[in-house]
């Protein structure tokens, strides 16, 4: 089960930079998630997607654990869980159909590393991120949303094994 999570992390990895960190590294102007106002900026390349942000606002920038959700035209098209820094991934996991991408991240970009300490950390705490998002929605009455959350905080700590 661990060499298949990790081929499909690997397959991930080689599909995803163009989407992730455009070349040219260059970032759009802050996106706001239109429900919260909080602020958080993407890549250029994903201008035209919108954002929500499930998480703590501080000063109305995402920071500390939570969920940025990436959607174009209404549907979801990635999912980072784990640590936001002034707006920015830090530490966690991107989520896209075919498999994840884990580590740390620096202007938009996922770090290269051999450290497993760093990937198994990763997928700590987007584990706990998707966990703390399934209990906000499960206060907030939507229970659904609370058990999609809880069994993806299951699968995400999983990877660790």
């Amino acid at each position: 089960m661990a060499r298949r999570t990790l081929v499909t992390t690997l397959r991930a990895a080689l599909l995803l930079p163009a989407l992730l960190a455009p070349a040219s590294a260059t970032w759009a102007a802050e996106t706001v998630d239109r429900r919260t106002g909080c602020r958080f900026e993407m890549p250029a390349d994903w201008q035209g997607h919108a954002g929500q942000w499930i998480g703590a606002c501080p000063g109305m920038r995402a920071d500390g654990r939570g969920v940025l959700r990436i959607l174009q035209g209404g549907q979801l098209a990635a999912l980072f869980l784990g640590e936001m820094s002034q707006g920015r991934p830090a530490l966690g996991v991107i989520e896209v159909a075919g498999g994840y991408m884990a580590g740390r991240f620096a202007e938009g970009r996922l770090l290269d590393t051999d450290d497993r300490n760093q990937i198994i950390e990763a997928f700590r705490t987007a584990s706990v991120a998707a966990r703390e998002a399934s209990e906000q929605f499960r206060r907030n009455g939507n229970e659904a949303s609370a058990r999609h959350y809880a069994a993806l905080a299951e699968r995400l700590a999983g990877q660790m094994d």
